[in-house]
């Protein structure tokens, strides 16, 4: 299996996973750094290589093929529709290849306009690769809807494969938490930290929020602190800040946590993954792609108004500039009864 995008991402590929194991197939998986961490965390047995797609050595697949060979795979599957990878399954010697063939009914656009000659060139560059060398994949599979969630291609690629995808939670368990309860009554993670510019909300609505939450009974809150997570200074008194020191750390943690609040990130994937109460500020961006699932997800939405991602970057906003702190606390309440 072959992941070479983000730690969100790594995340919602876990219940294929754990059905391919389920079915008893073999799994060996092939990572970029960041979602390595996140296979290593919940399936550390399971053979691993990461590499790392920005070195531009992708095409190289023959450096990969003693690793294949050694881990007994003759098929590859990848949930993107990247001729890279297809191409790099090919060069690597996998006798079956299913994916997502690199079309724009395939890829993920927020907007379209922006985005249509990066999805032509990729379709192109797929169909030259394909000219070069042939069929990139033996079993090709096609979204058939735009809205269909990402997660939705990983259980459809799963049953080209033979066996089902189980998303019932919680899809593994920390090693640090492995017998545990099921977390601390009140206690909730804040997080106020994500990967991309336009999904950050301002510090001071994180600081209005915690002072919120302080003053309602049933719950405690711990903030996440630390390298790349926007910093909190204004905090209520006896705030307790947990300072993250990795993936472990982090994921015992949220073990012992009733929920989460955070941005549309990896800590909230992680967090509905783990089957905890989660509150995910998603603003004017599209949920249906790529937002964590499960019963107990609940996202603070905002109305888009017509108005694009171009227009929020060019006026220099983020994509959650409308969410307020009223919302957010609201979706506790009503979302969970607290």
């Amino acid at each position: 299996m072959v992941e070479w995008h983000h730690m969100g991402d790594a995340v919602m590929a876990l219940p294929f996973i754990r059905g391919a194991r389920s079915a008893g197939i073999g799994v060996s998986l092939c990572a970029a750094p960041g979602p390595a961490g996140v296979f290593r965390l919940a399936f550390p047995d399971i053979p691993l290589a990461v590499f790392n797609p920005e070195s531009h050595a992708w095409w190289r697949g023959g450096e990969w093929q003693g690793w294949r060979e050694r881990m007994g795979s003759d098929a590859a599957v990848c949930a993107w529709g990247d001729p890279r990878v297809h191409f790099w399954m090919k060069q690597a010697g996998f006798t079956r290849r299913a994916g997502l063939p690199a079309a724009p009914c395939n890829s993920y656009a927020r907007e379209a306009a922006m985005l249509r000659p990066l999805l032509a060139g990729t379709a192109w560059c797929g169909r030259a690769m394909e000219w070069l060398t042939g069929p990139l994949l033996t079993d090709p599979w096609t979204r058939p809807r735009r809205g269909l969630h990402h997660q939705d291609n990983w259980t459809a690629l799963a049953r080209i494969l033979g066996f089902e995808v189980d998303a019932g939670v919680p899809w593994f368990r920390p090693p640090a938490v492995q017998g545990a309860g099921p977390g601390e009554g009140g206690l909730w993670v804040v997080h106020p930290g994500g990967r991309l510019p336009w999904k950050h909300w301002p510090v001071e609505n994180w600081e209005k929020l915690l002072a919120t939450l302080a003053r309602v009974e049933g719950i405690r809150t711990v903030l996440v602190q630390g390298e790349g997570i926007p910093r909190l200074v204004n905090l209520p008194p006896g705030q307790r800040v947990h300072v993250g020191g990795g993936l472990d750390d982090f994921a015992a943690l949220l073990g012992s946590a009733e929920g989460l609040v955070g941005l549309d990130s990896f800590p909230a994937h992680l967090s509905a993954a783990l089957g905890k109460k989660t509150v995910v500020l998603f603003g004017d961006m599209p949920d249906c792609w790529f937002s964590p699932r499960g019963e107990q997800v609940r996202l603070v939405r905002t109305e888009r108004g017509g108005r694009s991602l171009r227009d929020y970057r060019r006026a220099g906003r983020s994509l959650l500039h409308a969410v307020t702190v009223g919302e957010v606390v609201e979706a506790i309440h009503l979302g969970f009864g607290i």
